[in-house]
């Protein structure tokens, strides 16, 4: 069996990978550095050739391959839909988040955005449609079963993921990890923040301005329209 938690960046899924991780499944951080890669240069085919040498993903373009992952794997894998209590809660975390965010912002390859700032609504309409959109895909396919939508700092979420999952957990709560503070210690920390402080401030009054996006938001990735039609050239 492999999991994918498929929630986006800021729902808890660090604190996913390490409960998981208890258990011995185990997050390729360094391989989701080249999945982000392969996903921007539009290589969705390596990204799901490198799902076959692990068993648990998440992070990284994995909210994104949900629809592929189940093509793929369908009833040999589960998935975990990370969430906040609201949208607005998760973009206040992402927005402590993306203070400490350097110059190469890490999140503009999925939100088409260098920073929330300026575009609250858009952010909180975005996160909200992956919610729904992953949710109606799975009961479309009949596969609800196969889909835990997870809070994690709600009480029993890992007997939830127990239950889900057919583990058990030598521990009784999420680890609390990859938490966003105000204010994070050290030299680094602090050029990056007073940098963001004042370049998501300009950012926030120019960039709603520009009629034109520079990138699109990415969406989750469907195939099944290339596939048919590959399929009737080959039948033809």
């Amino acid at each position: 069996m492999r999991v994918f938690g498929i929630g986006l960046p800021k729902t808890g899924l660090t604190s996913l990978a390490r409960l998981m991780q208890t258990i011995g499944f185990v997050n390729d951080s360094d391989g989701r550095q080249l999945q982000r890669r392969y996903f921007v240069e539009k290589d969705y085919s390596t990204i799901l050739n490198q799902y076959d040498s692990g068993m648990f993903f998440c992070d990284g373009p994995t909210c994104m391959m949900y629809k592929e992952a189940f093509y793929k794997y369908g009833r040999d894998a589960k998935f975990i839909l990370t969430v906040r209590r609201d949208a607005q809660l998760w973009l206040d975390s992402l927005k402590r988040h993306n203070m400490y965010a350097g110059v190469k912002n890490k999140t503009k390859w999925i939100f088409g955005r260098f920073y929330p700032v300026g575009f609250d609504d858009e952010f909180k309409s975005y996160y909200e449609q992956h919610t729904r959109d992953a949710i109606k895909f799975f009961e479309d396919h009949e596969a609800s079963d196969l889909l835990l939508v997870l809070r994690c700092d709600e009480p029993g979420a890992v007997a939830r993921v127990s239950e889900f999952l057919g583990v058990s957990f030598p521990v009784g709560e999420f680890p609390h990890e990859n938490v966003s503070p105000a204010n994070r210690r050290g030299l680094s920390n602090f050029a990056k923040k007073y940098y963001n402080l004042v370049a998501q401030a300009l950012y926030a009054r120019v960039a709603p301005r520009i009629p034109i996006r520079l990138r699109q938001p990415s969406r989750p990735i469907d195939l099944s329209g290339d596939r048919l039609r590959d399929s009737g050239s080959s039948r033809a």
